[in-house]
């Protein structure tokens, strides 16, 4: 009995450890402020700008859409405008997921920036500070 209640907590120690999540690999920070909120009945546009690392001047707006009643998590859509350090500009939609743990937002995403660099992408927004801060991984 004893050996096979030991067996299934190996099982389940081993396989629940293949569902986690981890990114490797190169990345850069970001760390911009809020501009703007807006709030609306499904959710809110959010406005921020700041340096990101190996964008210069970065501008965004994230669209979230609520998917629960209590604005917990949902969906989130936008774009962004980053003014490279030689004077030119690319720009990038974006799509992905948020979810809201008290004043901390977190938003994961795929953007698809129009030098072709595509980037998984992790923010935190601090909505008592305002301030976004994260990493994006480049994935192309």
């Amino acid at each position: 009995m004893f050996k096979k209640l030991a067996s299934v907590l190996v099982l389940l120690a081993t396989t629940t450890s293949g569902f986690a999540f981890e990114i490797l690999g190169d990345s850069a920070s970001v760390d911009m402020r809020v501009t703007s909120i807006i709030s609306h009945e499904t959710g809110s546009t959010i406005t921020a700008s700041g340096p990101v690392e190996g964008y210069g001047k970065v501008w965004v707006t994230l669209e979230l859409t609520s998917s629960d009643s209590n604005r917990n998590q949902g969906v989130l859509g936008g774009q962004g405008r980053a003014l490279l350090d030689d004077g030119s500009m690319v720009g990038s939609p974006f799509m992905g997921n948020w979810s809201r743990a008290g004043h901390l937002v977190t938003v994961l995403f795929l953007d698809n920036v129009s030098n072709g660099a595509q980037n998984f992408v992790k923010w935190t927004l601090d909505l008592h500070e305002e301030t976004i801060t994260g990493v994006y991984y480049p994935i192309k």
